[in-house]
């Protein structure tokens, strides 16, 4: 017969055991933070709260460390890596969201270019079967100042990305994309 601490303590290991299977089945999705931070990243971490998916952070290294600190005490992610370490992600990864681009990584990304983390973690994300999103309201917003000629050209790299299977998600879209 089993004492009530022994009882107790396999009780506890079963419990852990059965949290990790859970976490080990869940696809897991890398999440792209780029320099500058934009409040709107914590709207994007809103659309991203559910339990279906293991979520890790990749942060840049000029976010500045509050923005770090916010998100390592955030239990959405189950880890929160920098920039430097890049190179420890893996395939993992079974996702890739991107909470915003510059124009100029668009750009790059059209001209098979990888000048930036960002532009290098797509390239990887390609060559291992990744898929990639990124997130609407992190795209660079037109001033509506811009000549005609200019739009057209940046219309046609959005169209590009959409051809080369990267997804652009609206609010509702991320989740969905995440899910399944």
């Amino acid at each position: 017969m089993l004492d009530d601490e022994t009882r107790i303590r396999l009780i506890i290991k079963k419990i852990l055991t059965e949290y990790k299977k859970g976490l080990l089945n869940k696809e897991k999705i890398l999440v792209v933070f780029p320099y500058p931070w934009k409040n709107s990243y914590y709207l994007l971490e809103e659309y991203l709260s559910n339990e279906n998916y293991d979520l890790s952070a990749l942060v840049s290294d000029d976010v500045p460390e509050k923005n770090f600190a916010d998100l390592r005490e955030n239990d959405l992610f189950s880890e929160v890596i920098s920039y430097k370490d890049v190179d420890k992600i893996n395939d993992k990864f079974k996702k890739v969201l991107f909470g915003s681009l510059s124009v100029d990584d668009i750009v790059d990304i059209t001209l098979l270019k990888s000048n930036s983390i960002e532009t290098n973690i797509i390239k990887k994300s390609f060559k291992a079967g990744i898929s990639i999103a990124i997130w609407i309201n992190g795209l660079e917003k037109l001033t509506e100042k811009e000549p005609d000629y200019y739009k057209e050209k940046l219309k046609g790299y959005y169209e590009e990305i959409l051809k080369m299977n990267i997804k652009i998600l609206d609010n509702k879209a991320v989740r969905k994309w995440a899910i399944h």
